[in-house]
């Protein structure tokens, strides 16, 4: 929703919210903006991201100093994300522990990828890093 309402103004959902028959934002953060907005209350239903962590019982594992680390990002590869920061702190990781090995599956499309792959080559990490 951000840079379709920067570029847009503030009038640029009214004929969505006329006519859609229901508005699903993930929080209670996104749905006083609907309704600051002027999107109908009646139609607007919160639709929560993720799990409740606390429904899956914590176990404790071991890890081989052979077996690497596995990372995975699945966003839009977009600036507002922090990819480039993701692959900027595990260059920072492998600089300051060699010894720890690490894989990043990132699982995505968009505008950045390829400049994320240049990056990740720069920055010495791409053997560790996969894009999907």
């Amino acid at each position: 929703m951000s840079r379709v309402f920067h570029d847009g103004g503030e009038a640029i959902y009214d004929h969505l919210f006329e006519h859609g028959d229901v508005f699903l934002p993930i929080s209670d953060l996104w749905r006083k903006r609907l309704l600051d907005l002027g999107a109908p209350a009646d139609r607007i239903a919160i639709l929560r991201m993720g799990i409740p962590a606390t429904s899956i019982p914590f176990k404790p594992r071991s890890h081989s100093k052979d077996e690497p680390y596995r990372f995975i990002s699945v966003c839009r590869l977009v600036e507002k994300k922090g990819t480039e920061f993701t692959l900027r702190a595990l260059a920072l990781l492998r600089k300051n522990r060699p010894d720890l090995l690490w894989t990043l599956d990132i699982i995505g499309e968009g505008p950045l990828r390829h400049s994320l792959e240049t990056l990740s080559g720069e920055l010495g990490i791409d053997a560790s890093v996969h894009f999907r």
